[in-house]
C-alpha cells in the first residue's frame, strides 16, 4: 500500500503544463535556434530587432503548433514512464533510491524523445524557414501539414532524423528536471532547509532547472 498521505501523481498534467508554457517561451526557443544557426554574428538584441523588422512580431511564433504537439507527446511520455516506475516503489511503501530515479528519468526521456521526435523535426524547420530563400522554404501550415508532407516526399524515416542526439539530450534533461528535483526535495525536506510548500517547490525547481540546463547545453548545438 502507498504510504499514508501520499499524493496521487497526475503525470499527464506535465504535457498540459508544458503545452501552456511553450505558448509563452516559444519566441525564446526560436531566437535560440536562430542564434545557433545564424551565419552573421548578431547578438540577441540585434537578432530580435532584425526579425521583427523583416517578418513582424508573429514570426516569433513560427512552429508553435509543432512545439505544442511536441510537449503533448514528449512531456506526457517522459513524465508517464518516470511516474509509472516510481509508483512500483510507492505501492510497496518504498522510496526509489537516487540511482533508480536517475535510470527511470533517463528511460522516460528516451521514450519521450522518440515519441515526440517528429514534432521536433517540424518545429525546427518551421522556425528556420523564414531565414531560407523563398524557393527553398518548406512553408508548412502547421504540424499536421508538415507531418503529412514529410511522409509523402521523404518517407517516415525522415521524421526520426536526429533521434539519437535528441534521445541523449532528453535523457539528461529528464534526469536534471525530474530525478534531481525529487532527490533535492527529499534531501532538503529531511534537513529541514525547506518546507513542503510553494517556496520549497520553487527552490527545488530552480535548482533542478539549472542542473538540466548545464548538462544538456552541449546537445543543443548538435
Amino acid at each position: 500500500m502507498p504510504p499514508q498521505g501520499s499524493k496521487k501523481q497526475r503525470w499527464y498534467l506535465g504535457g498540459i503544463a508544458g503545452s501552456g508554457a511553450v505558448c509563452i517561451t516559444h519566441p525564446l526557443d526560436l531566437i535560440k535556434v536562430h542564434l545557433q544557426i545564424q551565419k552573421k554574428n548578431r547578438n540577441v538584441f540585434q537578432l530580435i530587432q532584425n526579425n521583427a523588422a523583416r517578418w513582424g512580431i508573429l514570426s516569433f511564433y513560427s512552429g508553435l503548433s509543432a512545439s505544442i504537439t511536441r510537449q503533448m507527446t514528449y512531456s506526457t511520455a517522459r513524465f508517464g514512464v518516470y511516474e509509472y516506475l516510481q509508483n512500483m516503489h510507492r505501492e510497496r511503501g518504498e522510496v526509489a533510491a537516487f540511482h533508480q530515479r536517475l535510470a527511470y528519468a533517463g528511460l522516460g526521456g528516451v521514450v519521450g524523445a522518440a515519441v515526440g521526435n517528429f514534432a521536433d523535426v517540424i518545429n525546427v524547420r518551421m522556425q528556420w524557414d523564414i531565414k531560407q530563400p523563398e524557393a527553398e522554404r518548406y512553408n508548412y501550415k502547421h504540424v499536421v501539414d508538415g507531418t503529412s508532407r514529410i511522409i509523402r516526399s521523404e518517407g517516415i524515416a525522415a521524421l526520426f532524423r536526429g533521434v539519437g542526439p535528441n534521445c541523449g539530450r532528453a535523457a539528461l534533461m529528464n534526469i536534471g528536471q525530474v530525478a534531481f528535483y525529487d532527490q533535492t526535495k527529499d534531501t532538503l525536506l529531511r534537513l529541514e532547509v525547506i518546507g513542503d510548500n510553494t517556496r520549497g517547490h520553487f527552490v527545488c525547481s530552480f535548482l533542478a532547472g539549472t542542473a538540466a540546463t548545464l548538462i544538456t547545453q552541449p546537445f543543443d548545438v548538435v
